[in-house]
């Protein structure tokens, strides 16, 4: 990509001052050297790095000067020793040569400056860094001294040109003279002349750049050489990858240690133009959306993704190169940023892309809060924005193909990634009694008031569906997805032979994560938290348990939970076959029950005190019963329903808050992909009454009661921490 010649990296510096600060001491002085003292002042010259509000100098322990020992000699660095009086003047110590007169350079440039004569070559740099709000560059200002004893009184050789900042966010600013001919910074020749420095420019340059963090309202200035500007200046302001330019064209003739000030600059949003070139391939993210979500790289497609057996993308053969999928709401202000800072904005009806200005968003706005698939093609325009209505994994059995149906918003986990857990692998038997253990991923979409299909298979056909993988890893292409029309015997997936038993039919279940984002290079998916379902459970035994064999939550692969009034010491974590060892605390005296998490591969435990068990309404966040703790992870209490009014609906939604180490951080409430809105009077779903553990958030994982149980009714609620492997509860409306 193409920059400005003059965007230097910023370096950092960091500026004290103080009433008197003492550096340490100088090193021991060479066989042909001597340590020396200079105390530098500066009198109404704006010769250092630091301005105070009256233009008096404000000298700082990080500076340095550069010391020539006699009027042709080596420069030598000095560093400041101590700052007195505020800074308006500095002890400098170095090792030198004796001379019967010194010269000296502020700000230090020892590795480029030299001195001929008593000529001093410097340089003004063009690049002036980290300018303080009322100042300039902590490298910027050229001053000289000429002394015969030790003390420098530094004179100024350029002057300053100041403006006052009005745009937020910029990065630089660049002073450039109109005239091309005259010269604002540069290396030169600098005669002291009776303290009148006289710069002779010998390799100039027409522009100054300042850089770092600027504040609104506050000027900063400019170090150039002094000079008549008949044809005025030109002013670049850059943000990220935009930059616009305003012109002064008023003549300005400035002298040595002159101060000129050209106001308040204010620029209109049409003057902001991209300065960089976009190449495909940059890093692009989608920005504006919630905090979750926000900075989402997009995935760059290569040549050949979108194939011309691609299903409902065969339509756009290589038209898009980038693609994100991502959750949007509505009202929010969406675009796309690359890594040179370029915005580029969506149309209204999603169709294309365009360039923006800064701090400018497109037209496009979400009908939904949804999961959606983004694409666009950068530079040339073309977009498609689709909501996904949902997603299939479909499994090859016998008679043919078993689909589970998700909803994708119930397994969003955020920035592209979904995982659906628990997924009970199967086998199917052909008539040539070969097993069968494919599967294929389908996609259903809503573009434009249509309902469309994508299915995704492997990518290309080099791992064409030839056998098992040997790895569960999502980085391995063979789990690479790409859309491909809809086939029985396409680029289908077998499942590894760790997620399925011939011998036993649904023996093991897992979690399928899809991962439509940049973390893989690639869209790809896998499997994790493989669970034999058949396998001995994991139980807890051991002095400091509440019973024996009492029976862990499996959270995720290697770590399991209890729930128990533990009596604190040794137990053991057990399976029968394999056993963990480890130490717990007793349960309080004032708390319900202790919940221990245990790590058996890193053998490592947590424990939190269970204060109390609520079970409250989501509306208003009354309790309708506080449970009580019977043993053995189960908590169980009786309480009256009474519907909350909402302001004219009446709602008894609820769910469980534990007070966890003195805290309500926790909910236990309706796994995703349960139906919310269906009573349970006998035909909701197995799983509805099963708990999972979230964030607390109001109204994502609540459940309706029974029909009976209304207003006035009795109900009798029992949770089980663990009822054969699953958190679950009961509702029973008492008669």
């Amino acid at each position: 990509m193409k920059r400005l010649i003059y965007l230097l990296g910023v370096v950092l510096l960091a500026a004290v001052s103080c009433n008197k600060e003492v550096a340490a001491p100088i090193e021991n002085a060479s066989a042909n050297l001597s340590p020396m003292r200079f105390t530098a002042f500066a009198d109404s010259d704006l010769s250092k790095t630091y301005l105070s509000e009256d233009f008096s100098i404000k000298w700082t322990m990080s500076d340095a000067i550069t010391v020539f020992a006699g009027e042709n000699a080596p420069g030598a660095r000095f560093t400041v020793e101590s700052v007195e009086d505020g800074g308006a003047s500095a002890t400098f110590t170095g090792l030198a040569d004796v001379s019967p007169v010194y010269y000296a350079l502020s700000p230090d440039q020892v590795e480029e400056a030299s001195i001929s004569g008593g000529v001093i070559t410097a340089r003004i740099p063009a690049n002036q860094w980290d300018p303080d709000p009322g100042s300039y560059g902590i490298n910027a200002n050229l001053a000289v001294a000429k002394a015969e004893s030790d003390v420098l009184q530094f004179k100024n050789v350029g002057a300053i040109v100041g403006i006052k900042i009005t745009e937020p966010d910029l990065d630089n600013i660049v002073l450039r003279s109109l005239n091309q001919e005259d010269r604002l910074t540069g290396l030169g020749q600098i005669s002291y002349n009776d303290g009148e420095p006289v710069f002779a420019v010998s390799d100039g340059c027409e522009w100054a750049c300042i850089s770092g963090e600027f504040t609104v309202g506050e000027t900063y200035y400019f170090v150039v050489l002094p000079g008549n500007f008949a044809s005025g200046f030109a002013l670049d302001f850059v943000k990220g990858g935009y930059m616009a330019t305003m012109e002064n064209t008023k003549p300005a003739n400035i002298a040595r240690n002159g101060n000129y000030f050209l106001g308040e600059i204010n620029i209109p949003a049409e003057k902001w133009e991209p300065f960089v070139t976009f190449t495909p391939g940059d890093k692009v993210c989608i920005k504006g959306l919630s905090e979750a979500e926000n900075g989402q790289e997009m995935t760059y497609m290569s040549s050949g993704y979108y194939s011309a057996s691609a299903g409902d993308d065969a339509a756009f053969p290589e038209t898009y190169n980038y693609e994100v999928w991502a959750r949007l709401e509505p009202g929010q202000g969406i675009y796309l940023e690359d890594e040179n800072g370029i915005r580029y904005g969506i149309s209204a009806d999603g169709a294309t892309v365009a360039p923006v200005g800064p701090g400018e968003t497109g037209a496009f706005s979400p009908a939904s809060n949804s999961i959606y698939r983004i694409r666009v093609n950068l530079p040339s325009g073309d977009a498609s924005v689709a909501r996904i209505g949902g997603v299939e994994a479909s499994l090859l059995y016998t008679p043919g193909w078993s689909n589970s149906w998700f909803n994708p918003a119930d397994y969003y986990v955020g920035k592209g990634q979904f995982s659906f857990p628990r997924i009970t692998i199967n086998w199917g038997v052909q008539e040539w009694d070969a097993h069968m253990v494919r599967y294929r991923l389908k996609f259903w979409f809503n573009r434009k008031g249509n309902t469309d299909i994508n299915v995704w298979h492997q990518y290309g056909a080099v791992n064409a569906a030839s056998g098992a993988p040997t790895t569960d890893d999502p980085s391995n292409s063979y789990y690479f997805l790409q859309p491909f029309a809809a086939e029985d015997w396409g680029e289908i997936f077998y499942f590894g032979d760790w997620l399925y038993d011939v011998n036993n039919n649904g023996r093991y279940t897992a979690t399928l994560n899809l991962y439509m984002n940049s973390t893989y290079g690639h869209f790809t998916h896998g499997f994790s938290d493989v669970e034999d379902t058949m396998a001995a459970p994991f139980v807890l035994n051991g002095a400091g348990a509440e019973v024996q064999g009492q029976r862990l939550l499996k959270i995720s692969d290697g770590v399991y939970r209890v729930y128990a009034k533990l009596v604190g010491g040794e137990v053991s974590v057990t399976n029968g076959v394999d056993s963990y060892t480890f130490t717990v605390p007793a349960t309080p005296d004032d708390a319900d029950a202790i919940r221990a998490t245990f790590n058996i591969t890193t053998n490592e435990v947590t424990t939190e005190v269970i204060n109390k068990v609520r079970v409250l309404y989501a509306g208003d966040f009354n309790d309708i019963v506080i449970l009580t703790y019977q043993g053995e992870g189960v908590w169980q209490g009786t309480g009256g329903v009474w519907y909350r009014d909402m302001g004219g609906w009446y709602d008894e939604r609820y769910y469980f808050i534990p007070t966890t180490d003195g805290e309500q951080r926790l909910c236990w409430g309706r796994k995703n992909g349960v139906d919310p809105e269906n009573r349970p009077d006998g035909q909701q779903a197995a799983d509805y009454y099963e708990c999972e553990e979230f964030g607390w958030q109001q109204w994502e994982h609540c459940w309706k009661l029974p029909t009976a149980a209304n207003n006035g009714a009795s109900v009798t609620i029992t949770l089980n921490t663990n009822d054969d492997g699953v958190m679950k509860h009961s509702v029973v409306v008492n008669q």
